[in-house]
């Protein structure tokens, strides 16, 4: 993906170059000027083609910023919905966080996935508890548990 942008931003810039080289060769062809008016207009040619170029690149690597901020938070969001889809792997979920900069509604959406794994985590547990106590051939207390996860589940 990054080799594919780079190989765009470098034949954009090529193109860029060219064209304007071409432009004023096949302008003073055309026209010819006195020398001192030539060089006032490829001067202020050259000046206004180096600040297209240093707006191009600036907003290339915005744009870059931008989007590394927005993409990795999906990746690693992805990442670990894919482990909690294994429930054998609940338990190696850690507590999912962003970095300063990266966009607000990720560290509300973090804050709202953690609480997720947490509830999933203490349900399992329960089952768990529930199926010990089945084990042990306490109906009653396994009654009991599942009853507390199935309100649990019902008023969530």
């Amino acid at each position: 993906m990054f080799f594919s942008i780079l190989v765009i931003f470098i034949a954009s810039i090529s193109f860029l170059i060219f064209f304007y080289y071409q432009f004023y060769k096949i302008l003073f062809t055309l026209f010819p000027l006195n020398p001192q008016i030539s060089k006032l207009i490829i001067i202020s040619a050259n000046s206004t083609f180096i600040l297209i170029f240093l707006l191009f690149i600036s907003t290339f690597l915005l744009i870059g910023h931008i989007a590394q901020r927005f993409v990795g938070p999906i990746i690693r969001l992805k990442r670990e919905i894919s482990q909690i889809s294994s429930l054998s792997e609940l338990e190696k979920i850690e507590e999912v966080r962003f970095r300063k900069g990266d966009f607000v509604i990720f560290h509300k959406i973090a804050k709202d996935f953690n609480l997720i794994t947490k509830k999933m985590k203490e349900l399992k547990e329960k089952v768990k508890k529930s199926l010990d106590f089945i084990k042990e051939g306490d109906i009653k207390k396994a009654e009991k548990t599942l009853k507390e996860i199935l309100s649990e589940l019902e008023n969530r």
